[in-house]
């Protein structure tokens, strides 16, 4: 029942929403490369998958059989709640960009950042999935002690309803 009501409560149209500390995967890290930058962005891929393995439960996906967008719709389907995206001109740069599961919003995190920044955002999205289900339960919550009422609320606007019960 527990993963039921985790599914209504935190689901989208593209799959999954799960909350960081449910979530078996909290960090997925995707490399993007073509063959002549493999080994460079590989190299620092696993680097960061070191940093950030201690304190997160973070997968490295070295797949090479499958493209970029067809990973990040993946991770997506799985409510994975941060996804790192790593280019070979993120690393020119010295950064990578960080995709939120809950918003979609994309930043960009210097490397030397990656763990407190990406701590921040794991502690962002389960604040806000959690005040986005505290909201939607308030504003779907009906209270009532007329049957007539309690039978009418189920079929419209539907929700949950509070009533006394008198067997």
């Amino acid at each position: 029942r527990l993963i039921g009501a985790l599914i209504m409560a935190h689901s989208d149209d593209k799959g999954l929403v799960l909350p960081p500390r449910l979530a078996p995967v909290e960090v997925a890290i995707v490399p993007i490369f073509k063959n002549e930058t493999k080994d460079t962005v590989l190299a620092f891929a696993r680097r960061l998958h070191a940093e950030l393995a201690p304190s997160f439960r973070a997968v490295l996906d070295t797949d090479d059989q499958n493209t970029p967008g067809w990973k990040f719709s993946e991770y997506e389907v799985q409510g994975v709640p941060l996804r790192v995206e790593i280019g070979p001109r993120d690393i020119e740069k010295g950064q990578f960009v960080a995709a939120r599961r809950d918003t979609g919003e994309k930043v960009f995190v210097p490397v030397a950042e990656a763990a407190p920044r990406l701590r921040a955002m794991l502690d962002d999205i389960q604040k806000s999935l959690y005040q986005r289900a505290l909201a939607f339960r308030k504003d779907n919550t009906f209270r009532t002690d007329d049957y007539a009422e309690f039978r009418g609320l189920l079929d419209t606007p539907g929700g949950f309803i509070e009533s006394g019960w008198c067997a």
